[in-house]
């Protein structure tokens, strides 16, 4: 084997073996992590479906909530998600399909969600993104991966990514468009 063929087989090891360590790098949930998760998202997606904003403020991040009280919380979420005519989508269900690391205790999480847009609903695929804070899940927001929804059983195609990547270093949608309609 001469120097060029070797060199380019070390190359290509180098880089399998780098680009495998790089995917495995991303600290993987437990099962007890895993359990305590979807607990909290069955937890955050009931107080969603039933508009019960008093008690899904106690489970929204500190960077989801922003400066937000929780009576500006509630009145925000009040106007932005009426039953009917509401100017944002809710999440009425939601079924866990995997999650990736985005930062320390930050994750996208991925799965088939049940949600309702001026009375209509429809099932798509649902981002949470779920914060570590205080020993226990938190939630950033959710938001639809595309519009039109993506089929749910386009998650079990292994090469499947949302189009769009939200930083969820900001607070929710509802607390920003609440915000805008003050400086009115």
């Amino acid at each position: 084997m001469d120097l060029l063929n070797r060199s380019t087989i070390f190359l290509f090891v180098s880089l399998t073996v780098g680009l495998f360590t790089v995917s495995q790098s991303q600290p993987s949930l437990d099962d007890a992590q895993l359990k305590a998760l979807n607990s909290r998202i069955h937890e955050y997606t009931e107080d969603f479906r039933k508009s019960d904003w008093a008690k899904l403020y106690d489970l929204v991040s500190k960077t989801g909530k922003g400066d937000a009280s929780r009576e500006v919380f509630e009145t925000a979420m009040k106007r932005m998600h009426g039953k009917e005519y509401g100017e944002l989508q809710d999440l009425l269900e939601f079924k866990f399909h995997h999650a990736v690391a985005t930062k320390p205790g930050e994750y996208d999480i991925y799965g088939c969600g049940k949600i309702m847009k001026y009375g209509w609903k429809y099932d798509g695929i649902v981002e949470i993104h779920a914060v570590q804070e205080n020993n226990d899940w938190y939630f950033t927001g959710w938001r639809p991966t595309a519009f039109p929804a993506e089929l749910c059983k386009s998650l079990n195609d292994s090469k499947w990514k949302p189009y769009t990547h939200d930083n969820w270093d900001k607070p929710m949608e509802e607390i920003r468009k609440y915000e805008e309609t003050k400086k009115q």
